[in-house]
């Protein structure tokens, strides 16, 4: 027999079992592995709905609420690694922060700075007296405001007055960078800019049941285990759907100002802004389009004069206490509760007496006090 026709017939045989099924295609694997994937992922939602709360209340899929409050959301985790929703939440429009936002007349921007500096209740009164809405829309950890720049543009806001933290704590807020100091991997704002909304919201919800099962577990294993599999510090934060607050009473470092010392400010008091500093601020104020003010919440490297320099360059209110003397936690890097009560009080009594502010009221048919 020859080779060729030895071939042939091995071939034929070959075919016989392939046809038989005896030996199966690259295409069966090819299926059965489409097919598996499609079941784990349908297992996977399925176990995510099951675990999350119903979607009738819930703002998004595996929300975790503050004691059953679903106002707020769980917004960090650090057992494995710092991590933020937010980005994703706001980038990516996942349930309803954003549209919150965009009912707002005036949104406050800025890093964890204002999230911390300011006191919810007080805000809330001076809503309710005035008739208006105020967002906090700041981004705990980025050290420059581009992110937040394009979450604005992404979606279209326009409340009728801006107010910005014009501080350069880790960085100027008016930089282009995308300096994100606290999330990382996936949910740093560099990486959330770069794919689309629904892998926004498989993060979002992919992120919601790992903190589910990590909480459950945290909760449950020996202490040296968890020490182990979960070395963070385990700091949970909430943020507020309706006003973008977040909650922080049961920070210690917060919640317990009693033992907090005043800000030390450790800079020099001469230090201007410089002519690229109020370029790229009129450059960013462009972008977002819209009547907007100036704030400086007291931090160690407070500098009054630096903002006024701005303000001034570009026509500007501004809102800076006279000094930074607000007790903080942190060793002046964010106030604490009494700080933030305290710089509340002092910004909304400003707040009051701006042209930009007497003009909402104005549109609203409302008088200032």
């Amino acid at each position: 027999m020859s080779p060729t026709t030895a071939k042939s017939r091995a071939g034929m045989h070959a075919d016989r079992a392939c046809s038989s099924g005896n030996v199966a295609r690259p295409t069966n694997y090819l299926a059965a592995l489409v097919g598996s994937a499609i079941l784990a992922l349908i297992g996977l939602v399925g176990f995510a709905l099951f675990i999350s709360p119903p979607l009738s209340i819930s703002d998004h899929l595996g929300q975790i609420p503050l004691d059953d409050d679903y106002r707020l959301y769980r917004n960090y985790g650090d057992w494995m690694g710092r991590e933020i929703q937010d980005r994703d939440i706001f980038y990516h429009g996942v349930g309803q922060s954003i549209e919150n936002a965009r009912k707002a007349d005036i949104i406050l921007l800025g890093h964890s700075m204002v999230l911390w500096g300011f006191d919810s209740a007080k805000l809330r009164e001076f809503e309710n007296k005035f008739g208006v809405r105020i967002y906090n829309m700041g981004s705990a950890g980025d050290a420059s405001g581009e992110f937040l720049r394009r979450v604005i543009v992404r979606w279209n806001l326009h409340p009728k007055l801006w107010i910005v933290n014009a501080d350069d704590k880790g960085g100027n807020f008016f930089d282009v960078a995308l300096e994100d100091q606290g999330g990382s991997g996936p949910s740093s704002a560099a990486h959330v800019v770069q794919y689309g909304r629904l892998r926004g919201h498989f993060n979002v919800a992919s992120r919601n049941m790992r903190w589910r099962i990590q909480q459950y577990l945290a909760e449950r294993l020996p202490d040296d285990v968890r020490k182990c599999l979960f070395p963070g510090p385990a700091l949970q934060l909430w943020r507020n759907i309706e006003t973008g607050d977040w909650f922080l009473e049961r920070m210690p470092r917060y919640f317990e100002p009693q033992r907090n010392p005043p800000i030390t400010v450790t800079r020099d008091q001469q230090c201007p802004a410089t002519a690229g500093e109020i370029d790229k601020a009129r450059a960013f104020l462009q972008s977002i389009k819209g009547n907007t003010a100036l704030m400086l919440i007291p931090y160690y490297a407070f500098c009054p004069l630096r903002v006024r320099r701005i303000a001034e360059a570009l026509r500007l209110d501004t809102i800076i206490p006279p000094t930074a003397d607000y007790t903080s936690g942190d060793g002046g890097g964010h106030l604490d509760r009494d700080g933030a009560k305290a710089y509340t009080t002092f910004f909304l009594d400003q707040l009051e007496r701006l042209s930009s502010f007497r003009a909402i009221l104005a549109q609203k048919g409302r008088q200032p006090s």
